[in-house]
């Protein structure tokens, strides 16, 4: 675990109106996703459901041809379940919550 204290662990929610479509694309965008994750502003991990600061990430994987990891990986439980701000999506409570169901359920809303 990571001594960066997290921004703010979301709510278990109900199902989100949140649409199939984007959440198999924001799922299929937490791999080699660097540049994203450096401009985003606040980060978010749709299994522990808890956002952070870009400066909390210590890990990350998928080494490009330099060496440099390509895919973060969430600072509190170690998945590459990490998305960004600036991924054009606002990390919600319902966004990570329908994320999660998704990834783990493939419940569709």
């Amino acid at each position: 675990m990571s001594g960066h204290r997290p921004v703010r662990r979301a709510a278990r929610r109900g199902p989100a109106d949140i649409g199939l479509p984007t959440l198999h694309r924001l799922h299929a965008m937490t791999t080699h996703h660097r540049e994203q994750i450096l401009r985003s502003r606040v980060l978010g991990c749709f299994v522990c459901l808890i956002r952070f600061d870009v400066n909390a990430i210590d890990t990350w994987w998928d080494p490009d041809d330099h060496g440099i990891g390509q895919t973060a990986t969430c600072p509190y439980c170690g998945l590459d379940t990490v998305i960004g701000d600036a991924m054009g999506v606002e990390l919600t409570d319902d966004l990570l919550s329908a994320l999660e169901d998704y990834l783990f359920w493939r419940i569709e809303s």
